[in-house]
């Protein structure tokens, strides 16, 4: 960082100057210049009109603007393109968690049905059962009253 010394007309040292546009920095035991002051106000307008007339000529549009995609995120290498992955992404993941709610939707009916049919079947067997133990009761009976009358 070379500081840079100014001299008057008499060779005297007045200031040094900034690194970027060499602005006009005067010594602690300098007088207040205005000349000084305005100096440094024109470097620096030139400096934002220089740097504004390069930011006016940027055109940002999203596919103009390259994308750093550092983890291979995207396939596109523009903004434009990486928007409309996104965008493709997220229409996507909405539409499988709709079929997924339908799926579910239609498995609590499934398993619904399911429950009611293993009731049904419940109350078959129980009355299955309480046939089977009534033709039971009845061929004992039969089989009592043969018994009787063979042995009567």
């Amino acid at each position: 960082m070379a500081k840079k010394y100014l001299k008057d007309n008499n060779g005297i040292v007045r200031a040094i100057t900034s690194n970027n546009l060499q602005l006009e920095k005067p010594l602690l035991n300098e007088n207040y210049d205005i000349e000084v002051h305005n100096r440094n106000m024109d470097k620096i307008d030139r400096a934002i009109q220089e740097i504004k007339g390069k930011v006016d000529g940027v055109d940002l549009k999203a596919e103009k603007v390259t994308l750093a995609d550092r983890s291979n995120l995207f396939d596109a290498t523009n903004v434009e393109d990486a928007l409309l992955e996104n965008k493709t992404s997220i229409q996507n993941a909405n539409s499988n968690i709709s079929k997924l709610q339908s799926n579910v939707s239609a498995n609590k009916t499934n398993i619904s049905n399911l429950q009611s049919n293993v009731s049904n079947l419940q109350s078959n067997v129980s009355s299955l059962q309480s046939e089977i133990n009534g033709q039971r009761l009845r061929g004992i009976n039969i089989a009592n009253a043969i018994i009787d009358k063979l042995e009567g």
